[in-house]
């Protein structure tokens, strides 16, 4: 049980990672490019924020309902800071989808 939720927050990561450098190398260059930002840094922070909530409350908590809600917590808080973090980028760049 706790293999898979780990594999997907990492999945999680190395994607949101992967679409974030492309974006980055190709933003000036590619506009088609431009609109994997949201769901990139949407993605890359869900992982992290899930990944990093969900470890932390394991050990303060020491319990499996610590673990699920850092998970289920971490993941929606981390989505929500990559959106608003790609929407002042997207702000910054003037960017239309």
């Amino acid at each position: 049980m706790l293999l898979p939720m780990m594999g997907f927050t990492f999945a999680l990561m190395v994607f949101g990672g992967l679409g974030s450098l492309v974006h980055i190398a190709t933003t000036r260059v590619d506009p088609y490019s431009r609109s994997i930002l949201l769901y990139s840094f949407s993605a890359f922070y869900a992982g992290l924020g899930a990944f990093t909530l969900s470890l932390g409350l394991l050990f303060l908590v020491e319990h499996g309902f610590g673990f699920l809600f850092g998970y289920l917590g971490g993941g929606l808080a981390g989505g929500l800071l990559g959106h608003r973090i790609a929407t002042k980028r997207i702000r910054k760049l003037k960017i239309e989808l």
